[in-house]
């Protein structure tokens, strides 16, 4: 799998590039990625290369003799920390600067009087939002204004929560693993979820709101289908409104609907799988009684 992952990034590189070079227009300046090259080695990237080796060494290790809570919440911890070091590299103010942009969604925030108008003009108004705002569902914005009105105002605190989400995937991961194939692999999973790439993505971008979400959906619902009873129904319900809630926020989470799906096969989790779709139902009804619907 590695090797084929690695086999189709140099292919999509390589072609990305050549189409550059011909001058089409992709708006890639990194193929495949979005963005450009710009290679750097600043000293203020050595606390995350001595994290990087220090979980390398030891973290296989770490992880198979913690007890099994303390690996959950630590690797939790350690994912967030590399995510951090890895971004103040570039300064402190990195870890909000991606939210200052004036494509992004915080100019938007400050103009909401009323969530339940927003939502309703949403798509009537939407070629006049900012570039993030018209590739996404409202769901993002309501959660930001909704921080501010909470007494959390501006970018740090929500840098936080966005740093604090994506890093809570890892833990997510690993009690997702652990249901399905056992603890002896969910431990040897555990530094691979810590040194993730995703880092990059996670400090700080809104991205990692809803992989917090959807990831904690995904491993609740794999809790629920392994589960009867009232406990296995709650975790259910608790996972339908949370991939319900991820998909007001980013269309991009519909295709997780596959991984559930394979759960509900694997596990003949048909009441499990109803319970979910009441939550997902009435997340996307709150939106649509407001006037949202995907389009």
């Amino acid at each position: 799998m590695l090797l084929a992952f690695v086999a189709l990034f140099s292919i999509t590189r390589s072609w990305g590039r050549h189409l550059n070079e011909l001058g089409v227009q992709m708006g890639l300046g990194a193929p495949p990625l979005f963005g450009r090259h710009d290679p750097r080695t600043p000293m203020a990237i050595a606390p995350a290369v001595v994290f990087a080796l220090g979980a390398v060494l030891w973290g296989p290790r770490v992880a198979s003799a913690a007890p099994w809570r303390r690996l959950v919440f630590g690797s939790v911890a350690a994912a967030g920390v590399w995510a951090v070091l890895l971004a103040v590299a570039d300064g402190t103010t990195a870890l909000v600067e991606p939210l200052t942009h004036g494509t992004g969604y915080f100019p938007l925030v400050a103009r909401i009087n009323s969530p339940g108008a927003f939502v309703d003009s949403f798509v009537e108004r939407l070629a006049a939002y900012p570039v993030h705002v018209q590739g996404h569902p409202p769901g993002i914005v309501l959660f930001l204004w909704a921080l501010g009105r909470a007494g959390l105002h501006g970018q740090w605190p929500a840098a936080a929560t966005f740093v604090i989400a994506g890093a809570s995937a890892a833990g997510a991961a690993l009690i997702g693993v652990n249901e399905i194939a056992g603890e002896r692999l969910a431990r040897s999973a555990a530094p691979f979820l810590v040194l993730t790439p995703m880092a990059i993505w996670i400090a700080t971008t809104a991205d990692a709101l809803w992989l917090g979400i959807s990831a904690w959906g995904v491993a609740l619902f794999v809790v629920a289908a392994e589960r009867s009873g009232r406990m296995g129904d709650m975790w259910a319900l608790a996972a339908g409104l949370l991939l319900g809630a991820a998909l007001m926020m980013s269309y991009g989470i519909a295709p997780l609907g596959a991984v559930v799906a394979l759960e509900v096969w694997w596990r003949a989790a048909v009441r499990q799988a109803l319970i979910a779709a009441t939550g997902v139902a009435a997340i996307a009804a709150a939106f649509a009684i407001f006037g949202f619907w995907w389009h």
